[in-house]
């Protein structure tokens, strides 16, 4: 899988948990974890999607992702679409 999405604001757990974390032990992977993941195993996160429930359960669409480019950037935002092929009708 190369692409991954939620609607969550983060794949990570809460900011205040990974820093109380890193505080206490000390070990920087308590940081972003999820983010950092992309280091060693390419792929592609989008957080903050909506309307995920709208989409067919179970049925086939397509998603596609427009990023906005940002130089010197690691991260930006993206146009979100799904397209949902309506069921031919007899």
């Amino acid at each position: 899988m190369k692409v991954l999405g939620t609607d969550c604001w983060s794949f990570d757990g809460p900011a205040r948990a990974m820093v109380e974390s890193f505080y206490g032990t000390g070990d920087p992977a308590a940081l972003w974890p999820t983010h950092l993941h992309g280091r060693k195993r390419e792929f592609i996160q989008i957080e903050g999607l909506a309307r995920l429930r709208d989409l067919p359960q179970g049925g086939a669409f397509t998603f596609m992702a427009f990023p906005v480019a940002l130089a010197d950037a690691g991260a930006a935002w993206c146009r979100a679409v799904a397209d949902v092929k309506e069921p031919a009708r007899e």
